[in-house]
């Protein structure tokens, strides 16, 4: 078996390829080294994207693609500064929402579940 890092390579590979998708799916399925190299390309010329293929946009709304030097930072193994920002505050973002969307379900099952008018307030 392998780390749960590796079977999330495999199935990201395996939903590019449904995608017909053949070169994200073999940097999917590629060694690290040989992956971010494709990815470099990949992001130069097509633009950054999610895993599942979805266009990444700057703070303007327009795609991401990466420039000479980020080009060259990315196929050497480091993420360009500019890509771990838009990250940073993407996943906040996904944290916050997700908080409130836990506080905003338990409060329509404590809702649900209450049996007096004093309970539903």
């Amino acid at each position: 078996m392998g780390s749960m890092e590796e079977w999330q390579k495999a199935l990201n590979a395996m939903s590019a390829v449904e995608r017909e998708n053949y070169l994200r799916a073999f940097e999917f399925a590629s060694p690290a080294f040989i992956e971010a190299i494709i990815k470099a390309y990949r992001m130069s010329e097509a633009g950054v994207t999610t895993p599942r293929g979805k266009i990444i946009t700057d703070e303007k709304g327009k795609p991401i693609r990466l420039g000479v030097g980020e080009g060259i930072a990315q196929a050497a193994g480091f993420r360009p500064e500019r890509l771990a920002r838009i990250s940073g505050g993407h996943w906040t973002m996904e944290n916050v929402q997700g908080h409130f969307k836990g506080r905003r379900d338990d409060l329509y099952s404590r809702y649900r579940l209450a049996r007096t008018p004093e309970e539903k307030r």
